[in-house]
């Protein structure tokens, strides 16, 4: 199903991997953690219902129905991290950045010709929220500090989402309104776990590039997604076809 934000959350999706993928184990983690480092990433971050912290229940229950490797026991795998993107969009102040609501006039560069298009850009903000599910206080602790730590890199502040623009893969940077995150604890009916979220302002743009319609364009494209009609533009003034009054000296 077609969604102007599926990019975003696919970009996050990545950002998550990148920090599983940046744990190391050390000698003074606790089991759980070190078992959480060596696991794959489809067995220690999911995607949750957009309702957030408020679904955390429903989430746990549903994630025990899996089975631990190689285990006779039917406990899933612990600590888990459940991210969720709310359904909720705010629109940017001019603080966050243009917000381009007005068309430009655009030409996108290594195009086989110069056709004109239109750019707008949807500046606004999302909020996400990250949720580690362990199985005891020091474990949560960890993956909670490992992450906030992770956030706070330079080269973390946020991520690309790649669109497709007019046939060509385009990246646009989405950042964190803030790296100074605080965590906080959440209790819910379950006992035995230890559960830990932080929650972020995500700060997005997304572009929209299109052609001109069927009717007035510039004879250039086929009019499809990929490959859109350009916009006429002005080419050349015969200067002998123009009505001019005789000059008065």
């Amino acid at each position: 199903m077609a969604d102007l934000f599926l990019p975003i959350k696919a970009a996050f999706g990545e950002y998550m991997g990148r920090f599983k993928q940046s744990l190391v184990n050390t000698h003074s983690d606790t089991n759980a953690m070190q078992d959480f480092d060596n696991r794959e990433l489809k067995s220690s971050i999911v995607f949750a219902p957009s309702r957030m912290a408020d679904a955390i229940d429903e989430i746990l229950s549903a994630w025990r129905k899996n089975t631990n490797a190689n285990k006779a026991q039917s406990t899933a795998f612990l600590p888990v991290i459940a991210v969720a993107i709310a359904r909720d969009y705010t629109p940017a102040s001019p603080s966050q950045g243009m917000m381009l609501a007005d068309p430009i006039d655009i030409k996108i560069p290594n195009y086989p010709d110069e056709r004109n298009l239109k750019l707008e850009i949807i500046r606004g903000q999302l909020r996400v929220q990250v949720v580690v599910i362990a199985p005891d206080d020091s474990t949560a602790k960890s993956l909670i500090a490992r992450f906030c730590h992770f956030v706070r890199r330079y080269d973390n502040r946020g991520f690309d989402a790649l669109y497709r623009l007019a046939g060509v893969d385009e990246s646009w940077f989405n950042v964190w309104d803030s790296q100074d995150i605080y965590p906080l604890s959440v209790s819910i009916q379950q006992s035995n776990v230890v559960i830990q979220k932080v929650d972020l302002l995500l700060n997005i743009a997304i572009p929209m590039v299109y052609g001109a319609s069927a009717d007035v364009n510039s004879g250039i494209g086929s009019g499809t997604p990929d490959d859109p009609f350009g916009y006429p533009v002005l080419t050349q003034i015969n200067m002998g076809q123009i009505n001019m009054p005789d000059k008065v000296l």
